[in-house]
């Protein structure tokens, strides 16, 4: 941050990336018309109950796994329906590897990146056949590197994703719940 002292005030300017870390894309950022983070209705950002889908088992046979419709099945199987206006959270373990850049964007010999991330199928199933609110990934995209059909899929459902999140493996795979604050930015 800067801090600038005018007259008889403090004034501080912040200065950041905003798609690096923990953060939210709006819908907006892949699907014109969709809601910007000062549209979403704060019903859909507070005291969310969230499902985590753990897929670490699978991400460790395949760093290019991706959730399918069958592991959502899976889900609901041992846990019940997905709740209604959920936070539908992917447990691939991958946080781990903040914040070792190579390891964490599983970036080749030759400059490609390897994540695991959400098939655009699966992303299709819960924005047309479940009530989500929002998607979140402890990867840099729910996305795999060289597709954005999950964001679309999603975004044009009006429902928000949230990239890079840490602490998945303190939560349970159901009966947590989510408070979801994003910085109004210009």
């Amino acid at each position: 941050t800067i801090s600038l002292l005018l007259s008889r005030f403090q004034e501080d300017v912040m200065e950041e990336a905003i798609h690096g870390g923990t953060h939210l894309d709006s819908p907006v950022h892949f699907y014109m018309g969709g809601w910007d983070a000062t549209q979403i209705p704060l019903d859909r950002l507070l005291f969310l109950p969230m499902a985590i889908v753990d897929v670490r088992d699978q991400v460790s046979q395949n760093v290019d796994y991706l959730l399918s419709v069958d592991d959502i099945l899976r889900w609901e199987d041992s846990n019940g329906p997905l709740p209604s206006g959920c936070l539908f959270v992917v447990h691939t373990g991958l946080s781990k590897h903040w914040p070792n850049r190579t390891a964490y964007m599983g970036i080749d010999e030759n400059g490609v990146k390897h994540f695991p991330a959400i098939h655009p199928e699966a992303a299709s199933f819960l924005a047309t056949q479940r009530s989500v609110y929002g998607v979140g990934v402890d990867t840099p995209s729910i996305d795999a590197a060289h597709d954005d059909a999950a964001h679309r899929a999603v975004s044009a459902a009006n429902i928000f994703i949230l990239e890079n999140l840490v602490g998945l493996e303190k939560l349970p795979p159901k009966g947590a719940r989510a408070i979801v604050l994003p910085l109004k930015m210009d």
